[in-house]
């Protein structure tokens, strides 16, 4: 078949290899056209990740055994480089790639497209030691090969378009493998080549029309350079992977009907031997997966003289530790006094992640009760102004409503988004005080868009069924309807999810 090269614009970054002496300078970047491969499985274990798959440098020379060419992995973070040896495998692509009515290539002949090569040990296997990568960076890959006897070195990046990433837990870390299905372009790169109706190299072509590839029975072939950018599914088998499409027709080019990207015929199948990828490479992430402790406590009231142990009254659970309680500490202005106090709860896990808790701690006297303060937690919109007195109340049991003598601390910057604390202080005749302290979470109005929906008058459950306490008003709904009103609309408030 007709190869052609195309090679990308590319920069080159200089890093030190960690696992081979590798100079990246000596590997020129092309693109699979040229260096065509194939992954055929990615495994990841408690301590390594398997690549495997095929390479090969096409029109180049014999590949014959493992003395004749190399071929590493190379990823690369923003601040980590590794150069991965793969081991040669006997895979032969020789019979899937012979050119018809081409003889061998001699040994000494090299780059030539009017003979056909040997294409044996082809096959690779790279080991990665996840222990070797550093953790929470994501790496891109490349292949880059060796062929030996041509003398020439080549690299391009590597992908493996797959619907679900190949992850594997190792710890608190889960260790991917990504390279989107859906975020992969194929652009045909060799001609000519058949539109298949399955995904095999002997399934029946696709034929259409009678006016362009008389002498080729009418068959439909892939236009060479077209891109396709909605991949339907992937069939691998014989080293290869086949990639289901949806096609037009397109012009006529040396007695065959060309297709390009359509919704003519679905689906056309072609193999991976003859398409270049673009879009998302493999990327290999290793993350950390690490949820907050949480902190289990609740307001108490105690006596004035009673023992108090602060820790008793709460407790801590990390979902990768169990029971954290023993690492809570605690800060609290409590005394053994009548009055409210405030008793905050810290717990940090091992990753530095923090839970936080604040209960209220009542101590009373039998002949008086201290004053409560009412006062929630309040959500506002940016740029709104806040009034910390608005909806808080303080109230004695004795001396009933005396918000009046209530006063706030902490300030509210309504301009910036963010969490802010407000605590509120009373005191009553007889010098006994409540604290309560709130939080102010300033959001931005787009935050708020989601949570509400439009309806009409005319359609008054969003084509829900109606509830069941609405079921003997249907006559009043059904008259609403039938009168001429006005399309309205109003905002419902979803459920929490």
């Amino acid at each position: 078949m007709k190869r052609l090269t195309w090679l990308p614009w590319f920069v080159g970054i200089c890093f030190v290899f960690i696992t081979q002496r590798v100079n990246a300078a000596d590997f020129l970047p092309t693109t699979k056209e040229e260096l065509n491969f194939e992954i055929n499985s990615i495994e990841v274990s408690e301590s390594s990740m398997t690549i495997t798959g095929w390479a090969l440098i096409t029109d180049a020379q014999h590949y014959r055994s493992s003395a004749d060419h190399k071929v590493w992995i190379e990823i690369l973070s923003l601040t980590h480089h590794l150069v991965i040896e793969a081991q040669i495998t006997p895979i032969s692509m020789t019979s899937i790639s012979l050119q018809a009515g081409q003889s061998l290539c001699p040994d000494n002949v090299y780059f030539s497209t009017t003979c056909n090569y040997d294409y044996d040990h082809v096959g690779f296997s790279a080991v990665i030691d996840l222990s070797m990568l550093v953790k929470g960076e994501q790496y891109t890959t490349n292949i880059l090969f060796s062929a030996l006897n041509a003398n020439v070195q080549r690299k391009t990046p590597l992908y493996y378009p797959i619907i679900e990433p190949v992850t594997r837990m190792v710890g608190d870390y889960r260790f991917s493998a990504i390279s989107s299905l859906d975020d992969t372009t194929l652009r045909i790169s060799a001609t000519p080549v058949y539109a298949r109706k399955e995904p095999t190299k002997t399934s029946a072509i696709w034929a259409y029309g009678t006016n362009c590839s008389t002498s080729y029975a009418n068959r439909l072939y892939f236009r060479y350079g077209a891109t396709f950018n909605n991949i339907l599914n992937r069939f691998p088998i014989d080293n290869q992977t086949y990639y289901a499409m949806s096609a037009k027709l397109d012009i006529c080019v040396d007695g065959r009907r060309r297709i390009v990207e359509g919704t003519q015929f679905n689906p056309v199948w072609i193999s991976s031997l003859f398409v270049e990828y673009s879009g998302s490479p493999l990327t290999i992430r290793s993350e950390l997966v690490n949820t907050a402790p949480v902190i289990s406590a609740t307001d108490q009231t105690v006596m004035v003289g009673e023992p108090v142990n602060l820790l008793s009254f709460a407790s801590a659970y990390d979902a990768e530790e169990g029971d954290i309680s023993h690492k809570i500490e605690i800060s609290s202005d409590y005394r053994d006094q009548a009055g409210n106090y405030i008793v905050t709860y810290l717990v940090v896990d091992k990753y530095g992640y923090t839970g936080l808790k604040t209960i209220r701690l009542t101590v009373v006297e039998p002949d008086n009760s201290p004053p409560y303060i009412t006062a929630f937690d309040k959500t506002i919109l940016q740029f709104i102004h806040f009034d910390p007195y608005h909806d808080v109340f303080a109230h004695d049991l004795e001396e009933g409503d005396i918000t009046q003598r209530m006063y706030a601390s902490g300030e509210v910057n309504s301009d910036k988004l963010g969490i802010y604390v407000v605590c509120y202080t009373v005191e009553d005749s007889k010098r006994l005080s409540d604290v309560q302290c709130i939080q102010v979470t300033v959001i931005s109005y787009l935050d708020t868009l989601s949570r509400y929906r439009m309806i009409s008058i005319l359609n008054p459950f969003y084509n829900e069924s109606y509830p069941t306490s609405w079921i003997q008003h249907l006559d009043v709904i059904h008259n609403l309807k039938e009168m001429s009103i006005p399309l309205i609309s109003i905002q419902l408030l979803k459920k929490p999810r």
